[in-house]
């Protein structure tokens, strides 16, 4: 059985970047995964939550708040669609890190809604396969709860077509995200030791 909570906030609200300060999130998965720079500065980000106990500034584009718009237009097509029913939650975690899943579907889905421009989207769809791009923001809920599947549903508006495609869960990439995970908390821990010892 997993040990894991959902905490009941809206998105974006200051409860749910308190919910998320200091520990890894879906959204960086990839990030933790590639081992580059970007990996380092998320370290440092985190620590520093971990140390103030505040959350850090966050990023928002133009194009991720249509994307916040555009979702609950997207979310009634899916579930007409689909005939599943969405139930929304603000935040997933367990002890070492979080997601903000789109949805929970049933006993053993996932639903996660991406806004991408029509350049990228286009192709996407004209392959019909998953993109690589989205694997750790899917997989990481399938890991935190124990589901089996996450449909994934990449749109750019509701008169234009979207990318839906469903993502089992894949133990492999699981079990390698699981131990990257547990190498980047360890070393989130001995930073923040680190840091408190100066």
């Amino acid at each position: 059985m997993l040990d894991f909570q959902i905490i009941d906030c809206e998105q974006g609200s200051p409860e749910w970047h308190q919910a998320r300060a200091g520990i890894p999130t879906a959204s960086e998965f990839q990030t933790i995964l590639a081992l580059g720079k970007g990996r380092a500065s998320y370290l440092w980000t985190l620590a520093s939550e971990r140390m103030t106990e505040e959350p850090a500034p966050s990023y928002s584009n133009a194009d991720m708040e249509r994307g916040k718009l555009m979702e609950p237009v997207i979310r009634r097509d899916y579930e007409f669609r689909t005939g599943n029913q969405v139930q929304q939650i603000g935040f997933m975690r367990n002890a070492k890190c979080g997601c903000s899943t789109d949805g929970l579907v049933g006993d053993d889905g996932v639903v996660e809604f991406k806004s991408s421009a029509p350049h990228i989207l286009g192709p996407l769809i004209e392959t019909g396969t998953f993109p690589n791009q989205y694997k750790a923001q899917c997989q990481g809920p399938l890991m935190i709860s124990g589901r089996q599947w996450c449909d994934l549903v990449v749109f750019w508006h509701p008169k234009m077509p979207a990318l839906r495609v469903r993502a089992e869960r894949d133990e492999l990439y699981i079990a390698a995200l699981r131990d990257a995970i547990d190498v980047f908390d360890l070393e989130l821990r001995r930073l923040v030791k680190k840091l408190q010892a100066m």
